[in-house]
Order: structure tokens, then C-alpha cells, then sequence
């Protein structure tokens, strides 16, 4: 599933600001950036301003490159490869909520139309106006909505293989931790034995063995320490052996963090737009 992941689709949706586009981008480099394509550019136009954002950039790809990046985006999803992994552009549907000139002409008929001479009259004819936008909204919500399943899936994927990658570091490191009591148990049971249950062994033969192990271990706790600048207690060494089987594991396996936590980031950027939306749908006219 690791390695599925690490050649998943990456999908960014792209805002209709005007004649132009706007979206982020997830860049191989783990950086995020936003870009905003007038309606001339091409494809291959979007990815060199893509390439010269990210220069660790090496490989890109399109189906129909030459194409404008606004009618590709229009008829469909825009799909390309970067350095290999699938980048996908589909078209947002989201609008800023903003009455239009037809809804305000609109109000402005249904006001003729009604010709309100109380505050009652005049309420009936805004909330009739108003639910024109209000099925706007709901529209607009419902994408949000989907979005936000879809995004939610993958992090739960993603979180699904972290705990995976967790799980199996953690085992190393207690396989460390019992290996290393195995050993100075061993060592000083070894020790023992020899000095007094060997008769031809004794102190006088084994001190000069100690003292050269105790030495090498003090050595190796100096060189541990100058290389690291940390001291060599049980929680220094736990937590530097964790943070390097966690790299490995993270390079072996193809796992993103950097997917994981842009998925984060925009998960909570769509539960602030969701709210805003339901807070200006959840109005009582009655």
C-alpha cells in the first residue's frame, strides 16, 4: 500500500478568478506554491513556470501540452507527470459569494412585482429573492462537502501506513532496548563466572579484561557524544535510534509526510470555507 501511495494522483483544483486560474501545487521538492495562468498560456507554459519554482524538477509531461491550460481545464481534468509522479488539475467550483446583476435585478422585479407597503411584505419578497443565492450556496456546499470526503479518505490512508511505519520502529527499538540488556547481562554474568567459578582464571588474570571493556565502553560513550553533542542515557539513544529507522522506513516505504501534512493544511482551509457557507445558509426568515 506504501508503495501505491508513493505513486498516487496528486490533485490540486484550479479557482476561476476571471479570464485567469488560479491554484496550489504540492512541489516534488515538499514546498507548496501558488500559481495563477492567464487564459494564454499553454500546458507547457504552466509546468516550465513549475520547473523554474522548483528546480529538483528534472522530468514533465503532458498529454496535449501545445493546448491552453484554460480550454484543457474546461473540457476536463488537465492530467501531467513530474519527475514520474501523476499530477492531476481539475477545475474548482467554488465562487465567491457575491450577488450577481441578475439576482439583484431579480429582487429589484420581485419588489415591483409584490410592491410591499409593510415590513412583512418587504421580508416575503427579500426571502424569495434570497433563495435563489440559497441554492446557490447549497450547490457550493455540497462540492466543498465532497472535496473534503475525498481528501479525508487519503489522509486516512496516509495516517493508516504512518501508523504502520510507527509501529514497526517502535518494535526495533524495544528489539534494541532488549538486545543491549541481553548483552550487559550476558557480559556481566561472563565476568562472574570467570572470576569466580574458574579456578586457572581468577581476578588476577580477568581484572586486566574488565578494566579493558570498561575502558572501551567509557571510549565509545566519548566518540558517541562528540559526534552527537548529546549525552548516552537511555532517552538520548531511544529517540535518535527511532528518528533514524523512521527516516528509513519513510525513504524504503515511498511514505509522503509532506503529502500528509499539505492534506491536513487543506482539510482545514475546507472545513473554514464549509462553515462560512452553512453559518450564511442557516438564516430563519420566519
Amino acid at each position: 500500500m506504501l508503495k501505491i501511495l508513493r505513486r498516487g494522483l496528486k490533485t490540486s483544483f484550479a479557482i476561476p478568478l476571471g479570464t485567469d486560474y488560479k491554484f496550489k501545487i504540492l512541489l516534488p521538492n515538499g514546498s507548496e506554491c501558488w500559481f495563477t495562468v492567464d487564459n494564454s498560456q499553454t500546458i507547457e507554459d504552466v509546468l516550465n513556470e513549475i520547473q523554474t519554482e522548483d528546480p529538483s524538477i528534472v522530468q514533465k509531461d503532458a498529454e496535449n501540452p501545445k493546448v491552453t491550460f484554460k480550454t484543457a481545464i474546461e473540457k476536463g481534468p488537465v492530467k501531467t507527470k513530474i519527475n514520474g509522479e501523476e499530477y492531476e488539475f481539475r477545475k474548482s467550483e467554488f465562487r465567491e459569494l457575491k450577488p450577481s446583476q441578475r439576482e439583484i435585478e431579480n429582487f429589484a422585479n420581485i419588489l415591483v412585482m409584490h410592491k410591499p407597503t409593510n415590513k412583512a411584505d418587504l421580508i416575503e419578497a427579500a426571502k424569495k429573492s434570497l433563495n435563489s443565492i440559497g441554492k446557490q450556496t447549497s450547490s457550493q456546499l455540497a462540492y466543498l462537502k465532497s472535496q473534503l470526503k475525498d481528501i479525508e479518505k487519503e489522509i486516512a490512508l496516509l495516517n493508516d501506513e504512518k501508523a504502520k511505519i510507527d509501529k514497526k520502529v517502535n518494535s526495533r527499538a524495544n528489539l534494541m532496548i532488549n538486545l543491549g540488556f541481553l548483552m550487559f547481562l550476558s557480559q556481566y554474568s561472563f565476568f562472574v563466572y570467570t572470576i569466580y567459578g574458574v579456578e586457572w582464571l581468577g581476578w588476577d588474570l580477568m581484572e586486566p579484561i574488565t578494566y579493558t571493556v570498561q575502558q572501551g565502553l567509557f571510549m565509545f560513550g566519548v566518540l558517541y557524544f562528540l559526534k552527537t553533542k548529546e549525552s548516552c542515557n537511555l532517552d538520548n539513544l531511544l529517540a535518535r535510534f527511532q528518528s533514524k529507522k523512521t527516516e528509513y522506513y519513510t525513504r524504503a516505504y515511498g511514505f509522503d509526510a509532506n503529502r500528509l501534512k499539505f492534506l491536513e493544511e487543506e482539510k482545514l482551509k475546507l472545513l473554514s470555507s464549509i462553515t462560512l457557507l452553512e453559518k450564511r445558509l442557516f438564516y430563519d426568515f420566519k
